[in-house]
């Protein structure tokens, strides 16, 4: 799914928790504003659960076409 500033600002991904624990977020991401060499142009998004912030996903550039795992 893209993002930009002004399409899909906000994601919503509905999870059903069962119980309480520590949990770890797997994603892959594709951000092709430059190499990352070339100045900050890191994607950066907030995790929220309803209003409570959990925490801060930075997603830095990986060049044309590149992945991260």
């Amino acid at each position: 799914m893209k993002t930009t500033t002004e399409k899909n600002r906000q994601i919503r991904v509905h999870v059903n928790i069962k119980q309480k624990g520590t949990y770890l977020l797997s994603l892959r991401y594709g951000n092709g504003s430059g190499p990352i060499n070339t100045e900050n142009k890191c994607a950066i998004r907030t995790l929220l659960d309803g209003s409570h912030k959990l925490g801060t996903l930075v997603m830095p550039q990986r060049g044309k076409d590149g992945w991260s795992n």
